[in-house]
Order: C-alpha cells, then structure tokens, then sequence
C-alpha cells in the first residue's frame, strides 16, 4: 500500500509557471560595518537594494504600506544584512518584548531564513524587532521551526524618524555551508502589527511561509567564504545547592561540557560529558481530565539541535523517537554521563545518531537512536528509523520502520498538497520472564493545507500494547480515523474582519476488533479572525467514549466502565497580543460522562514597557459525575525583568489544589557574549501541612557556558 501511495504521488503533476524567484547581489568588504543598527556607514550606500515587500495579509500582491528595502555584504568569515523598515508614523511602532527567544511576534518585526546550501528544503532563521531582540532557529525539509537552536549571532535595531533599522552580522563559522557554492537561497518577511499586515520578498502567499525555502530567493556573488576549522567547544561549570528534607543539604561542583566538529560542510559529531540541563525551564503544570497519559515537550537544547534529522512522520497521540526520554524518567532527571551525536546531509542523504549512557539508580543503562532518511523529486522524503532502549521499563526494546512524506506546493496552480504514510515494528523482550514479542503499528494521511479551503484526513492503525522505548503513545490497541474540513473566506464589505472560518472536524477509534471506543465530532458554525488581531469562536462538540475498565479523575473521581455519549459547548475570546493589556477567556460547559462539567480558563498579560511582562492565568474545572464532586484549580504567574535583550530576569509561581503545594522558579539569563551564557537558578517547593506552609526541596545552581568556535 505504501509503495503504492508513493508511485501515485509522485506522478501527480506540478504546476510550473511559479515564474522566476527574485535574487539580491552580496558585495564583498574590506572594512566590516558597525553593528549598532544605523545603517550609516558608506559600505551600505553601494550597491542594489532588495525588495520591495509584498502583502500576503491582508490581501495578495500589492506593495506593502509601509516600504521596506535590505542589503548584503560579507567578508571572509561574516555575513553582513542591512534593513530599512520604513514607517511614516514612527511613533506608532509596536515594540514590548525584549527577551531573547521569546515571542516577538507580536510586536513589528522582521523575519529572514537563508539557506546555505540552496538546497530549497533547509535553512536557518533569524528574526528580529525594533528593541533589538533576538529569535533563530533552524528548518528541516521545509517543514516546522526548530527554535532552540542558539546561533552566535549578532543585531542591533533603532528607530528614527525614517521607521526603523536593523544591522545584523552573522559569523559564518556558526552556520553549515558549502565554501565552493556561491548562490544560498534567502527570503524575507515584515510585519506591521498596528495594521496587522504583512508582506513577503519572495512568494508572497498567505498558504506559505518565509521559511519555506522552495519558494525563496537567492543572494548571489559569494565568494571565497571560510569556514574555520569547524571545531566548537561548549564547557560549562556548575555550582549546586540542595536541600532536601528526607536526605539534608548537599553541595558539589560539576563541569563537563559539549565537543562538536564538522566532519564536512554538511557531518557534524557532537560528543557530550556529563551533560546538564539545570537552566532548561520547568515544565508548565498539567491535570489530566482524560484516562490516558499527558504529554510534555522536550526542552533541552542538546537534543533540540538538529532535532529535524531525526524528525519522523507522526501522528496524533504517536511519536515513535521523543528526546524526552533519554535521561528523564517522569519529571526526575537520570544523569547522562555521555552522549555521541552525529547528524548531518551528504548529498541527497539526511544522517542521524544518538548513543547516550545514562546512569539509572539500576545500574548503567544504553540507548540508541538511528534514522536515515533521502530526498526524493522536489519536497518529497523516504526514510528509516530504529531506536534501541527503554530506560523507564529496562527492557530490550527495539523500534524500527520506515516513512514517506511528499509535499507538492503547486498544485492546481499555487496551493499546497501533502501526504504522508508509515510503518512500525516493535519488538520487547522482558528481563523477567524472556518472553518476546512484535507489534505493528502504521498510517496514512492527506492533507491540503490550503488560505481558503483545508481538508485533512488521516488512518492510524496502533498493535496491542505497541511500546516504543523511546517514543510516546496515547493508546495502543486501536484504529483511528480523523478528518478536517474547513473553508476560511476573506469577507468583502465586513469592516473589521478579516477571515471567517466554518470547521467541522471528527475522530473514531475502535478496538482491533473495530468495536468503537469513542469518536469525536466539533463544528465551529462561528470564528472570527479581526482586522485587529483579536479573535473570538464558539464550538459545539459531542463525544462517545466507552472505557473497559474504571479509571480515576484528577486523582479524586472515578469513571466506571461504561457506554457515554456527552455535548459539550466553548467559547473562546482571544485578544491581541500588541496591546500593553491582553488576554484570553475561555467558558466550557455541558456533559461529562454521566454528570457534567464547567471549565473556565484566564490568561492575562500586562507589558507595561520593554522591560517589564507579567502574565497571569487561572484555570477552574468543576466537575458532578456519579462517583462525586470536585473543583480542581490550577493558577500561574510569570514575572520577567528584560534589563536587555541579552540579559533578563524571570520569575515563575505556581500552584495546584490537587497537590496542594506551590513551586516557584527563578532564573537569571545573561548571555555575555554571542553564543556565551550565565544562569542563575532557583527553585522552590512549598506545601500546605496541618494548617501551615513548608518549605519543601529548595535548589540554587550558579552555571557558565561558553561557546568558542574555531
């Protein structure tokens, strides 16, 4: 079936008068511009200026407003990018986020992903906004932002009366690349948030994104680029604090630290010892109001970079390879004492491995990720995937199958197709009792992610008790089958809104046996997307679900093994994040197996300047079934000083009345020079016990990281 789904798409035809990409000229300096956003040094009056920008939102193809204009030069070992914002009422400018990495997508902002082997599939992305603050990433086969990798990079922005400028320097011993390829694909974007309007270089489609580089530009004339050695050394030194009740205070000093080499302009082998996460954010608290596990993503940056290699076709509730579970074990951190990674393209071949060796209460444990994967015409991929190793179940457990993607972006003319199809093998082997066993699992799914119609159907089949080691799965044991259907029109003569959205969307999941377990059906007969930004809908939803075997609700109520059919109705309120005051209101009510539930979620945010956020959320959940009542309250707060760009102070509180208890972060970020970081963490646990607060496990860890390139 599989073979067969790829032949057929692979001979559907594509639209081809897509017509030329424009192209920029990168001019060669002798003396490197100052880095402080003006813009006023005389190598920036030579040469051709790229652009103009056009919209792709609110309409199509028309010059932006507001013009926008950029420049390239470089030198040996730096790529040098000039940007004029222009803006006929600088005093209106929006910019309130000055976090590095944080979302700046809600101020004006300017957005580029080069490509440096123009290969029309991978880039690095860097954006930018009037306070200077930085965001990066990287972009596998066109496909999603991987935006924890850290670039030492260079940007500087001001604003005058013309708008506003932005001047970046990117060393070029940061970025893979080819040192005999003269051409790298580029693309740009702007947006200008009080109008909510933004524009594109290059393929200035709403379907599409800057980052996907089949629809990108070119920077011509590089020559005689350098590379360095390609060596980076990452050490750090960590000073620890820890109070437990149960076991006293310990205090010890750790350093180890990061060896990356580049193989080749595309192989790099990343070699890790002792590998610490201690400034990775804590996780977001989560209730489970459903009887299967909750997901929590992955944040450490070892695993984060180059985390597209090993990106493999997925589904919802399926994800066979999760970083996740190297070296955490429930929330609680398993030391990993050394880890290898080699990850990069040779020609037309994606590579990917990882060996850890973690240090499990048990004794030593090794797992073991494998996946290779090769282009196909266009944007099309073949690949394969094996994981070795379960350090939760300390089994011998093998994962291992193949995977197919194709994505075709001018079809019918300019709209989008993808399809995807996969199959697993999972084979166990119990310590105990040397039983073995092999179980399937595989899927299939279409999509037409499309500006006015999006449809999407997907198939998923998952094997009794399908375990992928080093992977996560919602349920095993089942078929699934979903659907989306919506139509998103543009309204002429509607002032103030810009998209309506009409969406119906279904799930079914049945046994093995194709006895049904529960099904889904939303229809959203009302959304609004605003001219301003805002956004308001309501959803009707009904259920079915029919668990085989009682299970508990946040961990006070039970649901007994039934047949349950349930509507339920929300409505969301979602207001524009460029206002000083923002928020979001989200009212659930109606059935809930055999009672009923009322949801009320809050999420506040108060930017009163650059240097100050604050954001409040609240969350109530009141639930009635047979087996009791409860009310479950969960509450946050977020607090972060932005002294500047690169150095900030964040403050993180938050509390649950299941566990009764209150966790607090703090964690100060300074990175001292591109790429170079300094943390200080604190974290604190607070309990309520007859009557009174506890201090519960306090933490204090002092860290300094380098990054030197060579």
């Amino acid at each position: 079936m599989h073979k067969v789904l790829i032949v057929i798409l692979l001979l559907i035809p594509a639209w081809t008068g897509a017509g030329e990409f424009p192209s920029v000229r990168a001019l060669r300096v002798e003396t490197p511009p100052l880095i402080d956003g003006k813009l006023d040094e005389a190598t920036w009056d030579q040469g051709e200026a790229g652009g103009p920008l056009r919209l792709y939102e609110p309409v199509q193809g028309p010059p932006m407003s507001e013009r926008s204009a950029f420049k390239v030069r470089y030198d040996a070992e730096t790529l040098y990018i000039g940007i004029w914002l222009f803006d006929t009422r600088p005093g209106e400018i929006i910019a309130r986020k000055m976090f590095r990495d944080g979302n700046i997508f809600s101020d004006d902002y300017t957005y580029f992903a080069i490509d440096t082997f123009h290969d029309q599939r991978n880039a690095y992305v860097f954006s930018i906004n009037p306070n200077g603050t930085r965001y990066d990433g990287t972009v596998n086969n066109n496909g999603k932002v991987n935006r924890n990798w850290d670039g030492a990079w260079r940007g500087k922005s001001t604003i005058d009366d013309e708008g506003w400028k932005v001047e970046v320097a990117i060393p070029l011993n940061t970025l893979n690349f080819d040192p005999d390829s003269t051409t790298w694909g580029f693309n740009i974007s702007r947006t200008v948030k009080r109008m909510n309007e933004r524009g594109r270089w290059s393929s200035p489609l709403p379907q599409l994104r800057t980052s996907m580089m089949s629809n990108a530009g070119d920077i011509t004339g590089l020559e005689g680029l350098d590379q360095g050695l390609g060596l980076q050394l990452a050490p750090y030194v960590a000073g620890r604090y820890l109070d437990r009740d149960e076991s006293g205070r310990t205090r010890r000093l750790d350093f180890g630290g990061d060896l990356r080499y580049r193989l080749s302009p595309r192989v790099a082998l990343s070699l890790s010892y002792n590998m610490d996460f201690a400034e990775t954010e804590v996780d977001a608290r989560q209730v489970n109001f459903s009887r299967f596990p909750l997901f929590f993503p992955e944040k450490r940056d070892f695993f984060l970079e180059d985390n597209g290699i090993f990106d493999f076709v997925t589904r919802v509730g399926l994800i066979p390879f999760h970083s996740r579970r190297i070296g955490l074990n429930n929330g609680a951190i398993v030391p990993i004492d050394f880890a290898a990674k080699l990850a990069g393209r040779a020609g037309k071949n994606n590579i990917g491995l990882i060996h850890a060796a973690l240090d499990t209460p048990e004794g030593n444990e090794q797992v073991f990720v494998g996946r290779v994967s090769n282009y196909l015409s266009d944007q099309s991929t073949i690949g394969w995937l094996t994981t070795i190793g379960d350090p939760v179940k300390r089994t011998d457990n093998v994962v291992f199958g193949p995977d197919f993607r194709y994505r075709n972006n001018r079809v019918f003319g300019d709209q989008i197709l993808e399809a995807s199809a996969f199959a697993l093998g999972a084979y166990e082997e119990s310590n105990a009792s040397n039983q073995t066993d092999t179980v399937a699992c595989y899927g299939i799914k279409f999509e037409l992610p499309n500006d006015f119609f999006h449809f999407d159907g997907a198939y998923l089949h998952v094997g009794k008790d399908f375990n992928p080691g080093l992977g996560f799965v919602r349920r095993s044991g089942i078929h699934r089958y979903n659907s989306n259907f919506s139509i998103q029109p543009r309204p002429e003569g509607m002032p103030g809104i810009r998209k309506l959205r009409f969406s119906y969307i279904n799930n079914f999941t049945t046994d093995l046996h194709n006895e049904l377990e529960s099904q889904n059906h939303a229809i959203y007969p009302l959304f609004i997307d605003f001219e301003s930004g805002d956004q308001a809908w309501f959803r009707v939803e009904r259920h079915f679900d029919a668990p085989n075997e009682a299970f508990e609700i946040a961990d006070q109520l039970t649901v007994e093994a039934d047949r349950y059919w349930a509507t339920d109705f929300k409505l969301q309120v979602e207001t524009s994040r460029k206002r000083m005051f923002s928020g979001e209101l989200n009212m659930g009510w109606g059935e809930y197996y055999d009672g009923d539930r009322q949801v009320i979620d809050i999420e506040t945010a108060f930017v009163p300047s650059r240097h100050l956020f604050t954001a409040l959320d609240y969350t109530f959940n009141h639930i009635d079934i047979s087996s009791g009542e409860a009310d479950v309250h969960l509450a946050e707060f977020r607090m972060r000083w932005n002294f500047t760009p690169d150095l900030s102070w964040s403050h993180r509180v938050q509390w649950d009345s299941l566990s009764e208890s209150l966790g607090y972060n703090s964690r100060v970020r300074w990175e001292f020079q591109p790429g170079s970081t300094a943390f200080l963490v604190l974290n604190q646990g607070i309990t309520e016990k007859d009557d009174t607060l506890r201090l519960q496990e306090s933490e204090g860890v002092i860290k300094v990281g380098a990054n030197i390139w060579f």
